[in-house]
């Protein structure tokens, strides 16, 4: 072998004897404890994000699901869809009917469900407007040239006056 590469070898040797070897762990106790609580930390963390996520998944209210859809319903009316407005202010009233009222609203027709409220006292006196709210839907979702603006913005009106009403108990 060459002389100067015997003479690096050797160096290197020298230098990889004066290396320290890795400081021994004697305090196994205390590393258990680190490891112990970043353990817990991370499970409190995860158990907090879970209740949040699960807190902001909480169903909405019949009153609070109905006021969403009547702004989604406004919003569809200013675009010019109307409708999209017929359809959501539809359902938005079916929805707060089937709460309220313990009418099958979303499954039934809106003659079937007003024939129903009719003979139901709390509701009897709502008759008309809710034949007026459905009655303006069904023109707007079918027939949009049909339906005036100064009409929709009365029956949109009439539906949250629906919204904000008393509740009363289903039936």
């Amino acid at each position: 072998m060459n002389p100067q590469t015997t003479a690096k070898l050797d160096a290197l040797a020298a230098e990889l004897r004066d290396v320290p070897p890795p400081l021994p762990v004697t305090d196994w106790i205390a590393a258990a404890w680190t490891v112990g609580a970043v353990a817990l930390a991370l499970v409190g963390l995860f158990l907090i994000v879970r209740a949040l996520r699960r807190r902001a998944r909480r169903p909405l209210s019949p009153e609070a699901a109905a006021e969403v859809a009547l702004a989604r319903a406004e919003a569809d009316a200013r675009d010019g869809d109307l409708p999209a407005w017929g359809a959501a202010v539809s359902a938005a009233v079916r929805g707060l009917l089937s709460a309220r009222a313990g009418v099958a609203a979303d499954r039934q027709t809106s003659d079937e469900v007003l024939a129903v409220l009719a003979d139901r006292p709390p509701w009897s006196d709502r008759v008309p407007t809710l034949a007026r709210i459905f009655d303006a839907c069904d023109r707007a979702r079918f027939g949009a040239a049909l339906l005036p603006r100064d009409e929709r913005e009365r029956v949109h009106a009439a539906a949250l006056d629906l919204v904000h009403a008393p509740t009363e108990s289903p039936a």
